[in-house]
């Protein structure tokens, strides 16, 4: 142990000459080199047994720091992975808001490796210091499946928390939700207020996300993302501060990072390219770039145009013999009745199977089956599912969004994929009105999701 610790703190004080020197040689050793160096050192470092070297922690922690390389951050991350130290969440934690987007995500890969970092995590997601939006589908679904039952309720507990301000604004727009729009007058609006972030056939500028590849793009989703941008949003688009060693400020998403600088996209398509020398500051912040308060310019009916517009930018369905999508009525005893030959299908693998009047190969992330449902009244209804699943298939999670609910669950075998079978998933009260539905795989489905042949909604008795 003895002989280990002197090995260590050798180590550390051979980095910290070896940096000397190679600064004062100046243009003779490469960035290469010095970077080989410290991501040597620090591989060490973390490889060491727990309390060998108590400032080890704090010693790899120092190159959290955007004027280090990402290798380098990156490496350290790594070295923080294998120390078990209780200050490692304290550390990585202290550096996040100047972290960028894919070190947090790896920042967060590292704290859910183990419980007690874990519940640090969740502490600062509670307190508002990592905001749940911070964690990814692939994140929040590790945690909502822990195997200790304190980590998965307080991560049930985020997600129900709604931010309660945006959601009133959100609900006196729900009359746009309500009527059709005009797609044409819709362009008009977004060609005034969402150009500047997101291209549409060549027109606007490719800063915010591609809305034509909309994964979910019901017309209540879409509300809820215009006037609530901050509610959930991917790394990519947050906004990014840096402030340089001028004193000057400069903020947008980051578009590309290499050894030596940070380039921001902004508004217009403006990009501003800062060298890690001159940067003081990098600090993440909690707002996406797009803005909040878009009601005070978007009127209800403004925004029926909007959704209509923006509801018709998906690439169309894929075709197959058998299947004809269609909007859906509810038959003459009430019921609708969601088959696999009426569905909008989309996705890598996705098909329909004539033998069966069922949606099969359902095997990868982005395959997506949609209906569009036409109430005339606001009722009631309880959702089944008729469908077939073998048992090395079961088990794999799913999710049913109809409007504003949303059914999660877990596919149950029913023997084999030749055994179709009918089973009750939940109730949902459908608004009158047309209300798009989505199923689809959480995560990628090991070996296939399931065979669904339909999705129907029973009235509830009163």
């Amino acid at each position: 142990g003895d002989q280990l610790k002197s090995l260590a703190e050798q180590s550390l004080a051979e980095q910290s000459l070896a940096e000397q020197s190679l600064a004062e040689q100046g243009e003779q050793t490469t960035q290469g080199d010095q970077a080989r160096l410290i991501v040597a050192s620090l591989q060490f470092l973390g490889s060491l047994p727990t309390g060998i070297v108590s400032e080890r922690v704090d010693a790899i922690g120092q190159y959290l720091h955007p004027q280090f390389e990402p290798q380098l951050q990156r490496a350290a991350i790594r070295a923080l992975s294998e120390a078990r130290e209780e200050n490692v969440p304290e550390q990585t934690l202290a550096a996040w808001g100047r972290l960028s987007p894919d070190l947090r995500d790896d920042v967060i890969d590292v704290l859910l490796t183990r419980k007690a970092w874990s519940e640090q995590l969740l502490e600062q997601v509670e307190s508002g210091t990592v905001r749940r939006t911070d964690l990814s589908p692939s994140h929040l679904q590790h945690l909502l499946n822990h195997n200790d039952d304190n980590v998965k309720a307080r991560a049930e507990s985020l997600m129900a928390d709604v931010n309660r301000d945006r959601q009133q604004v959100i609900s006196k727009y729900r009359s746009s939700l309500q009527t059709e729009g005009d797609p044409q007058q819709g362009a008009s609006v977004f060609a005034k207020h969402c150009a500047a972030c997101h291209q549409v056939d060549g027109k606007g500028y490719a800063v915010g996300p591609d809305l034509s590849a909309l994964k979910d793009r019901s017309p209540s989703t879409i509300l809820t993302a215009v006037l609530d941008p901050n509610r959930a949003i991917e790394d990519k688009y947050r906004t990014y501060t840096i402030v340089t060693d001028d004193a000057k400020t400069h903020s947008g998403v980051v578009e590309a990072e290499t050894s030596n600088s940070v380039t921001l996209l902004m508004k217009e398509g403006k990009r501003e390219n800062i060298l890690r020398s001159e940067i003081e500051e990098l600090l993440g912040t909690s707002i996406s770039l797009m803005p909040e308060g878009l009601e005070k310019e978007i009127t209800a009916e403004m925004m029926t145009d909007l959704l209509a517009y923006v509801g018709n930018l998906q690439p169309p369905p894929k075709i197959f013999p058998g299947n004809s999508p269609r909007d859906i009525d509810a038959d003459q005893n009430g019921r609708f009745v969601l088959g696999a030959d009426t569905a909008r299908i989309y996705g890598s693998t996705l098909v329909f199977e004539p033998r069966y009047q069922n949606l099969g190969f359902w095997q990868s992330e982005d395959d997506q089956a949609v209906w569009r449902v036409n109430a005339s009244r606001a009722e009631k209804y309880e959702v089944l599912l008729k469908y077939a699943c073998p048992g090395d298939s079961a088990q794999n999670s799913y999710r049913l969004t109809l409007g504003q609910k949303e059914i999660v669950g877990r596919v149950v075998t029913t023997g084999s994929w030749d055994r179709y079978q009918t089973q009750v998933i939940g109730q949902v009260t459908l608004p009158m009105g047309v209300t798009t539905v989505f199923f689809e795989s959480i995560g990628v489905p090991q070996p296939f999701l399931i065979d669904l042949q339909s999705i129907q909604l029973v009235p509830v008795e009163p």
